[in-house]
């Protein structure tokens, strides 16, 4: 005869792994949460040096080179994904199939949507300078 599991044993492993999921939801509120709220202050003055420089600039690979050294690899990755999600948005890319083949949370995934849909956008503004060299360059290189 087959042994009836103990089904006291069984909803404590339920509510176990429930409260782990709640857990683990909280965690990513919180990240959420902790991300917007964690912000150092910014060095105007240096920061308007450095787009002023970076947009100068029309060596592509020079940028590339300075980029990667100015920031960690960590962070260069970041920040490419997010270049990446904006791009997946505007093409109508759903934000599940972008947390997906990003590995990014719907939480930045969220941000960059709203900052996307903002008026006077800055995502939407550099979209349209993107699409203009990138249509450029590709319809003159058959």
């Amino acid at each position: 005869m087959s042994k009836i599991p103990d089904l006291n044993w069984l909803g404590k492993v339920l509510l176990i792994t429930l409260d782990q999921k709640a857990i683990s939801l909280d965690r990513n509120v919180s990240t959420c949460n902790s991300y917007i709220m964690d912000t150092k202050p910014v060095n105007e003055k240096s920061l308007h040096e450095l787009v002023t420089t970076l947009a100068s600039c029309t060596d592509a690979d020079l940028i590339h080179d300075f980029l990667k050294s100015l920031l960690t690899p960590s962070e260069v990755a970041e920040i490419a994904n997010r270049w990446a999600l904006v791009r997946l948005l505007d093409e109508g890319m759903s934000q599940r199939n972008i947390a997906k083949e990003l590995g990014l949370s719907l939480c930045n995934i969220t941000r960059g949507s709203k900052e996307l849909k903002k008026e006077n956008s800055a995502f939407a503004a550099m979209l349209k300078e993107y699409k203009k060299r990138y249509y450029v360059q590709r319809d003159s290189n058959p």
